[in-house]
């Protein structure tokens, strides 16, 4: 249904603007904190409310005073503290949101979550919230971020973990994130992480603040609809995953910036949405991001259904344009982010599972009791833990007073605001797993989308809704009866509801059966007993988080009757932010956590002195056996404590990586483990992989004495459940090979089946994959035809009776993304660098281009050719890449070769040079770019706006 036409002076009005002496009009936004007023600005006449009095001079624009003739002084900033106040008032709570963690001697990185783990679980507290254990293990991946933008380096590459691992397009890591990187200034890593958390909150909230001004006229509405979605459940629940909320505190000032480009036709405007636009795709979840983009479109659309046609083409022109530069500029993670999906190993996803994950309509309940599932703890803190990812759906939660407000926007009667629950209704669709969402299982683009991942944007769709609902004593104070009744009713539905809820499941549970949360599969651990919810009786978690809701409701009622009674009250007004304030406080409190720094990260002396070991002498790596329970260490902690290590914790673990331990190792023997396919563990490995992969110790939970099937390793010390083992003699970092050593393999899985032969040797002979080449030409190499691989029979390696190919001098890898080694080579060969091997490095020896292949399945392997140009001259169908070329005289045989290996993935690049144009076309857009927004002649009237 179309809305009514705008009047024609809304086209071009926007910024009220009051006349200088040369008749150029000055504008004034309420969008700043300091405005200009003219001397000639003329007020409402006495008696004439601001609104009449602006729609009166729309209505007529020859009522507009002429502009004053005599010369008047130039406009002067004048500071507006009715902005200024909720710019301190959304950081006050977003450092109450935060919590203890902001104070000295403590840290919002919930470390003590460390106390589960072996070495600390004998000696150290219980965590406050066992499940924020995520956030501590992907702390090292921040830390490789780190060390590489100090050392003036692009993180694109972590040497620490999985025996090299990409940062480029890692979704967990964000390394191009304007926060993070911004964080990355501070001295401390940990205050970093603590001051990048508190400005992520505090922006989400300012960003949503702006937006929702230019939706309705109220300084109080968007402030309260602001406070709302600034503390909504899932940035309180996952405020600690800082990509989460990296991602989607730009949405809302993507919304601002086009609400404005629509109204008025600024250019700049446009710009900096796309600006944002990319801060979000930079901010790592790009699921996030299309599903807010999403529910953002669709309170565009129904927002444009009432504008008049020039506006709707401006708001669909600005809405490309913005796309465009928000896809160009943050190219650089998008491509990369892109590339890595392809490489990583995802479930399917299908209808059924998206039906499992989704939240099922009896959890419907959480929406006003959030501990009705259970809570975050153990032991006897802890609630029941009765739903299925349970921490996601307490994430529904965006408070009681904001959930009964934005239900009012159905009351009123206009059609606009009416129209704005429609995206609403339609994520509650999705998020319940309603015929709506069977589309997520069949196209491309969200196949690696999970449905609970909605729930992120629900508070987004609802903002909306919350500031339209309280602005309407401004703008329809005529339906004012009409919400008050609707409050009752609404309030009394829920308080009805509750009671159902609690009476089904708490008191005659034995009678009805089938309570909430007794699912198969609610708890595959089998933690959960299923008598204690067919109770007799209302059990204590039931009990406390009926009574939360039943006080919340009252209160939540009560004080927006009030404000409605008498929506001019300052002390109604405070009374409604202080209720939604210290309802979803309360309800952030278990999940900011604030221990003590001196728990953070905290080694063992056993590990103390490993990693004083790898800080003084040649880089090493460590394997940690998950052997059964405790779980060791933690998944990707070891590279926290200055250790590099096989495993690693990262939502882009690549295919060919779990395929080298598919073949050589054994997955992880502690049950938990395997839940997360983010967590890459191992049970047991190969000697001959931790010879490969350099690694010089094995920590394990018990000793490996070879029972079972199991590596018989030296064991050199314990520490509380913690046995550390000396692993075989390594290979090294890098090392030589003979050229008649050297044979191909047509794929992965051919070469680790060869490398997994009874009788391989990786001293003697080197598998290689001359697919992974890149089109260069290569040396001839041995073809195997044996159908157990090369070196079954003893003596017949091909690098049997070969000499030594070349001596490594020196090697340096004091930049994570760059290799420099210097050989020398008097009969050339292969050098196998123990680094896993990805498509995105580049070889260059004596600054010519030469291949870099994978090596046993796994590694890195280079040619060392006496003379680069008869051998390496060209690629396979094309002409040189890349280097300057030695020319003809090549160096001497037994010259000393310098090696520069550099991590320069092609859709990093692809998406480097892109960002550079999008950025230069947004320069170019900002200095030439004429807007078309035009003030209008209308005296300056303070914060009424026409639209």
């Amino acid at each position: 249904m179309m809305g009514k036409p705008e009047p024609a002076a809304t086209e071009t009005a926007d910024v009220i603007a009051t006349a200088n002496a040369s008749g150029t009009p000055v504008a004034t936004s309420s969008g700043t904190l300091f405005s200009t007023r003219s001397a000639s600005s003329t007020e409402a006449p006495a008696g004439t409310s601001l609104p009449a009095h602006n729609a009166a001079n729309a209505r007529s624009p020859a009522a507009d005073p002429a502009p004053p003739s005599d010369p008047t002084p130039p406009a002067i900033p004048r500071f507006q503290p009715h902005l200024a106040a909720p710019v301190l008032l959304l950081l006050l709570t977003a450092a109450l949101a935060v919590g203890p963690g902001l104070l000295p001697g403590r840290t919002s990185l919930p470390v003590d979550v460390l106390g589960l783990f072996a070495p600390w679980h004998e000696t150290a507290m219980p965590p406050e919230n066992p499940q924020l254990g995520d956030s501590v293990l992907q702390f090292s991946a921040r830390l490789a971020v780190r060390r590489a933008v100090r050392a003036g380096r692009p993180p694109v590459w972590d040497p620490a973990t999985m025996a090299g691992h990409p940062l480029a397009g890692d979704t967990h890591v964000a390394p191009w994130a304007p926060l993070h990187l911004l964080s990355t200034l501070w001295p401390d890593a940990l205050r970093a992480y603590d001051l990048q958390r508190l400005l992520q909150l505090w922006l989400a909230g300012l960003f949503a603040w702006l937006w929702l001004r230019q939706l309705v006229d109220s300084r109080f509405a968007p402030l309260a609809a602001a406070l709302a979605w600034q503390l909504a459940g899932y940035h309180l629940v996952w405020q600690s995953y800082l990509p989460f909320a990296g991602t989607l505190l730009w949405l809302p000032a993507a919304a601002a910036a086009w609400e404005r480009a629509a109204r008025t036709g600024d250019r700049r405007a446009t710009l900096a949405g796309g600006l944002a636009l990319a801060a979000a795709i930079a901010g790592g979840q790009l699921q996030f991001l299309l599903e807010g983009a999403l529910v953002l479109a669709a309170i565009a659309l129904v927002r444009m259904v009432g504008f008049a046609p020039a506006r709707r083409a401006r708001g669909l022109r600005a809405g490309l344009v913005m796309a465009g530069f928000g896809a160009a500029i943050g190219a650089v993670h998008l491509l990369p982010a892109l590339a890595q999906a392809r490489e990583t190993v995802r479930p399917v996803l299908t209808w059924d599972v998206l039906r499992l994950t989704g939240l099922p309509t009896r959890h419907l309940i959480t929406a006003i009791a959030p501990g009705w599932l259970g809570g975050p703890g153990i032991g006897a803190a802890a609630g029941p833990w009765r739903g299925t990812q349970n921490a996601a759906e307490m994430a529904v939660y965006v408070g009681v007073p904001a959930l009964l407000a934005a239900a009012l926007v159905l009351a009123r009667r206009d059609g606009a605001a009416r129209r704005l629950a429609l995206p609403a209704l339609l994520v509650a669709a999705l998020v319940l797993g309603t015929p709506l969402a069977r589309p997520l299982a069949v196209l491309p683009v969200v196949q690696r989308l999970g449905l609970m991942r909605w729930l992120a944007v629900w508070p987004l769709a609802l903002a909306p809704l919350v500031a339209v609902a309280l602005a309407t004593p401004r703008e329809r104070p005529q339906d004012l009866p009409r919400l008050r009744r609707a409050l009752i009713v609404i309030a009394a539905g829920l308080a009805i509801a509750l009671a159902l809820v609690v009476w089904r499941d708490g008191v005659p549970g034995a009678l009805l059966g089938d309570s909430l949360g007794t699912n198969p599969g609610d708890v595959p651990d089998g933690t959960l007993d299923p008598a204690s919810l067919n109770a007799a009786s209302l059990d204590p978690a039931y009990r406390v988080a009926a009574g939360r809701a039943a006080l919340m409701l009252a209160i939540a009622t009560g004080t927006l009757l009030a404000y409605f009674r008498r929506p001019q009250s300052r002390l109604a007004q405070a009374a409604v932010l202080a209720v939604i304030a210290i309802d979803l406080l309360a309800f952030a409190r278990p999940w900011a956590p604030g221990p003590a720094r001196e728990r953070a990260f905290a080694p063992s002396p056993m590990l103390a002195q490993l990693a004083a070991e790898r800080a003084a002498g040649p880089p090493f790596r460590v394997a940690v056996l998950q052997t059964g329970e405790p779980i060791l260490l933690g998944p990707a902690v070891a590279p926290s404590l200055g250790l590099d290590e096989l495993g690693g914790y990262s939502s882009s673990v690549r295919d060919s990586w779990r395929a080298v331990f598919a073949a050589l190792g054994d997955p992880p023997h502690n049950p938990y483990l395997p839940l997360n396919q983010n967590m890459f563990t191992l049970g047991g490995t190969d000697e001959r992989l931790l010879r490969l992969l350099n690694v010089r110790y094995v920590l394990a939970g018990k000793t490996q004495d070879g029972d079972d099937g199991e590596l018989s390793l030296e064991t050199i010390g314990r520490d509380d459940g913690l046995v550390v083992h000396r692993a075989p003699d390594p290979l090294g970092q890098a090392w030589c090979m003979p050229a008649d050593a050297a044979t191909d393999a047509p794929d992965q899985d051919a070469a680790l089946t060869r490398v997994a032969a009874a009788n391989f040797d990786p001293a003697t002979a080197l598998v290689l994959e001359p697919a992974t080449s890149g089109g260069f030409a290569l040396p001839p190499l041995a073809r195997d035809e044996a159908d157990d691989g090369p070196g079954d029979e003893a003596g017949d390696g091909p690098g049997d009776e070969a000499g030594a190919a070349c001596t490594l001098l020196e090697i340096d890898t004091s930049a994570p993304d760059r290799r420099v080694l210097h050989v020398t080579a008097p009969a050339g060969g292969w050098l196998v660098i123990s680094e896993a091997w990805d498509a995105g490095w580049r070889a260059t020896v004596d600054g010519r281009r030469v291949p870099l292949l994978r090596a046993y399945g796994a590694i890195q392997a280079l040619p060392l050719p006496l003379q680069l140009p008869a051998i390496f001259g060209d690629r396979v169908g094309g002409g040189v890449d890349g280097g300057a070329s030695n020319g003809a005289g090549a160096a001497a045989a037994d010259a000393t070769r310098e090696i520069v290996l550099l991590y320069r993935p092609t859709s990093l690049r692809t998406g480097l040079i892109i960002s550079v144009l999008g950025l230069l076309a947004a320069a170019a857009w900002w200095v030439f770019g004429r807007s078309t927004a035009r003030p209008t002649a209308l005296p300056n009237v303070g914060r009424q706006r026409v639209r």
